[in-house]
């Protein structure tokens, strides 16, 4: 594993993904309610979700690719997209990780 983890390697290398497993370095989602410091605040975007929820007719249970999630919440542009409309997160895994780190 140690070679593979010396790169380069590809993004479909099955040892790759056999670490991740086997380490638990992503962890399934968690069932725990939102850990908000603004709970109150429904769309901290600046109408970025809404232009999306309208080129995309209100779409329900679609999905997203997470590049930048500073810290989850401040300026998100998909919050309102897990919360109401149930899209899921396809994410940067470095910045994942860091959001993981206790």
């Amino acid at each position: 594993m140690q070679e593979v983890l010396k790169g380069p390697f590809s993004q479909n290398d099955s040892r790759l993904l056999q670490y991740i497993i086997t380490n638990n370095i992503i962890r399934p989602p968690s069932d725990k309610p939102y850990n908000l410091s603004n709970p109150d605040i429904d769309n901290p975007s600046m109408g970025q979700s809404r232009l999306v929820l309208h080129a995309l007719n209100g779409l329900k249970n679609g999905f997203f690719v997470e590049c930048g999630a500073l810290d989850g919440e401040l300026r998100s542009n998909t919050l309102l997209l897990e919360k109401r409309y149930g899209w899921k997160v396809k994410l940067n895994v470095y910045i994942m990780l860091m959001l993981n780190s206790d």
